[in-house]
């Protein structure tokens, strides 16, 4: 039940036991006229709040469809860029199958196995912590919401431009890799950075998606106040 329809119960239970106290002490206090007058009142008062409540509801079905049409579009949009400059620097790094071999250049130091593999780890940590982070944010947005305050709404903006920042990096570590393959040189150095940019690309997503997280949660505030504020008066 949500805070809204939990009020609206409460305030009809308080309308009705307005209207029975009306009419048990009318006959003696009230002219007929006047009881008439504030039965009246109460209708329109219970009319209006289930106007109020029908009005609420279709603002936050619409701000919710908005909210995630928008992640999901930002999501998107992220995830393809990753996706294509990962597998560009994949492609780039593989050896090229009509290379010349009878003239092979030294071979460069290769890469760093233990390095190698903790940046795996990392990369698999930073994709579960995204996963969890994803359910939360589901779970949230299945809450009445209001609107974002603007301390989350430019944290969200910071985190973004981060999200952005690290896929340019991630396209420049790919370019050079693309470059040293061309001139037929294995860069450990650039293989470690390019899985170093990837990483950040990560974290930098699962930034972003917390921020989103805080932003949900900061419209969930003034309702939750205003539902103990109600609370502590009828009380």
């Amino acid at each position: 039940m949500s805070q809204i329809e939990d009020l609206q119960r409460r305030l009809s239970r308080a309308l009705d036991r307005i209207g029975q106290t009306v009419e048990n002490a009318g006959a003696a206090t009230a002219p007929a006229q006047e009881i008439e007058a504030l039965k009246a009142r109460l209708a329109e008062a219970e009319t209006a709040l289930t106007e109020a409540q029908e009005a609420a509801d279709g603002a936050r079905r619409k701000a919710d469809e908005d909210l995630a049409a928008a992640v999901e579009a930002a999501r998107a949009e992220a995830a393809a860029d990753l996706d294509k400059a990962v597998e560009a620097a994949l492609a780039e790094a593989a050896p090229d199958p009509e290379e010349d071999l009878s003239e092979p250049e030294p071979a460069a130091d290769p890469a760093d196995p233990a390095e190698l593999t903790a940046l795996r780890e990392a990369l698999e940590d930073e994709q579960m912590a995204n996963a969890q982070l994803q359910e939360r944010l589901r779970a949230l947005k299945a809450r009445p919401a209001g609107g974002p305050t603007p301390e989350a709404v430019a944290r969200l903006d910071s985190e973004l431009q981060r999200l952005r920042k690290a896929n340019e990096g991630l396209l420049d570590s790919s370019a050079a890799l693309r470059e040293a393959n061309a001139q037929g040189l294995a860069d450990a150095g650039l293989i470690d950075r390019a899985m170093a940019a990837e990483l950040e690309a990560l974290r930098a997503a699962r930034a972003s998606e917390v921020a989103e997280v805080e932003a949900v949660i900061g419209t969930l505030e003034p309702m939750l106040a205003d539902a103990v504020r109600t609370q502590g008066e009828a009380g």
